[in-house]
């Protein structure tokens, strides 16, 4: 699977503000790697109900359908997972 980090980081926005930071899209990096780290150390819930996220494209089907293979599957049956255009630490944590 591929997608864009900037479609990657709306979502994971989308996510963060479900788990109470909302303000995840205006942080610097070193405050978005600080918020991704205690959100997964805390084990936050990273797969709400689809109606409780907003984003706008409806492109949040696509990591739901990726949870889906994984908990029906196996991380096997979906193992990769590419960010292109990248920026920084924070884009590669948020999948995990």
């Amino acid at each position: 699977m591929r997608q864009h980090s900037g479609v990657h980081e709306q979502v994971v926005s989308e996510l963060m503000a479900v788990a109470g930071v909302n303000d995840y899209m205006q942080q610097d990096e070193t405050a978005r790697r600080k918020a991704l780290l205690a959100a997964m150390q805390q084990g936050k819930n990273w797969r709400p109900s689809r109606a409780i996220l907003r984003y706008r494209t409806g492109r949040t089907a696509h990591y739901a359908g990726c949870c889906d293979i994984h908990l029906s599957f196996g991380r096997s049956a979906l193992p990769n997972y590419i960010i292109s255009m990248t920026k920084g630490v924070s884009d590669m944590l948020k999948w995990r």
